[in-house]
């Protein structure tokens, strides 16, 4: 279950690409690259993976993803059945675009370090948040020098933000390449569809013609997880969604969620998230 590599075309005498995407759901599939990657979402909502974190994102989102990082943005079925759009403001650029002699330098020394904080992936909050999607859209449509001058104001606003939280564990190590590419999407869409289900590693496995062995030794060397694990992931983030967004009590989002009882989706959900679901409620609607 390898991450597909992907090609970034910057557009004909660019020095880095910056885009604003549109449509019905977000959908690609797990691929990596590189550039860097700073992803703001401007409308609907789902579930991203950055190296081996799952988490929901919505609209207000912003996240600096490192060079050769994994990751993928789905829309979650929830957002589908609302119809909401699904927005983003993208930007992706190589650290050479800098040069040696900025980077090394006093002055260029704070996005250097972000740069290098980025390698787990970085999620960003506050007012900053706004601040730097502004200046993303604005650098969609800029031409001439001001545009490297308007990203280098973006990545310096992100240096200095105090909000700034890693994504990927310290351990997250993947292996990319590979001519495994159609299964790594095959098998996130297949996990990420029936989650609520019962299923098992050889369901998986048979969905991409692997044997459970062969299919569980791709998979944690491509992500960093076992089956299991990205399974809890991906159900501890829509419980996180169902929490936020809906008032269903905490049992029935448990069972919706896949969880086979109450004690053991308390038990990994504060795992996940050092709070049990009702903490996590209470702090996140105050």
């Amino acid at each position: 279950m390898k991450a597909k590599f992907e090609r970034v075309v910057a557009g004909e005498g660019r020095l880095f690409a910056a885009f604003e995407n549109w449509g019905s759901r977000f959908h690609a599939p797990h691929h990596f690259h590189p550039e860097l990657e700073l992803t703001g979402i401007l409308g609907g909502d789902g579930r991203r993976i950055i190296g081996d974190a799952i988490e929901p994102f919505a609209a207000g989102d912003l996240v600096l993803i490192g060079a050769n990082v994994p990751h993928q943005y789905s829309s979650t079925g929830s957002s589908l059945d609302a119809g909401r759009r699904a927005g983003s403001v993208v930007v992706q650029f190589l650290p050479e675009v800098f040069g040696a002699a900025f980077l090394e330098s006093r002055d260029g020394a704070p996005v250097r370090r972000l740069m290098g904080r980025a390698a787990r992936g970085l999620a960003f909050a506050g007012s900053v948040v706004g601040e730097v999607a502004g200046r993303m859209r604005a650098l969609v449509s800029k031409i001439g020098p001001g545009r490297f001058v308007l990203l280098i104001e973006i990545l310096e606003l992100l240096a200095r933000s105090r909000s700034a939280r890693e994504l990927a564990s310290h351990g997250f190590s993947p292996v990319l390449g590979g001519g495994e590419a159609s299964r790594v999407s095959r098998a996130c869409d297949f996990i990420q569809q029936r989650f609520g289900q019962d299923i098992a590693q050889a369901d998986a496995a048979a969905h991409v013609a692997l044997s459970p062995s062969a299919f569980s030794r791709m998979f944690r060397s491509a992500t960093g997880l076992t089956f299991t694990a990205f399974l809890t992931g991906v159900r501890v983030s829509e419980a996180c969604r169902r929490l936020l967004e809906t008032d269903d009590t905490v049992a029935e989002i448990a069972f919706r969620c896949g969880f086979n009882n109450l004690s053991n989706f308390n038990r990994r959900f504060l795992a996940a998230k050092g709070l049990t679901p009702r903490e996590y409620r209470r702090a996140c609607l105050v």
